[in-house]
């Protein structure tokens, strides 16, 4: 969805969010950057057996959510996830 909205935006694009601040390509870029970070991270540790805490250490980006979403409930839902299919 996040690369859907870089391509149908320019650098003049106002982008106004369900939740949080106004937003522009390059801030929807950032988000997009920070979660492919996670979850890549998520899902290599996942398949190399890595505890949740081990995950998270690797994790170098900060995951911002005004909606309370901590980086650990990210990957927690990753992993919840992974383990469905």
């Amino acid at each position: 969805m996040l690369n859907q909205i870089i391509i149908l935006v320019d650098e003049n694009t106002i982008i106004m969010p369900g939740h949080g601040p106004i937003s522009n390509i390059n801030d929807v870029k950032k988000l997009r950057n920070v979660i492919e970070e996670h979850y890549k991270i998520t899902v290599n540790g996942y398949k190399n057996g890595l505890s949740i805490n081990e995950i998270l250490s690797q994790i170098t980006t900060i995951l911002k959510s005004d909606a309370g979403i901590t980086k650990k409930d990210f990957v927690q839902n990753i992993i919840h996830d992974l383990k469905m299919n």
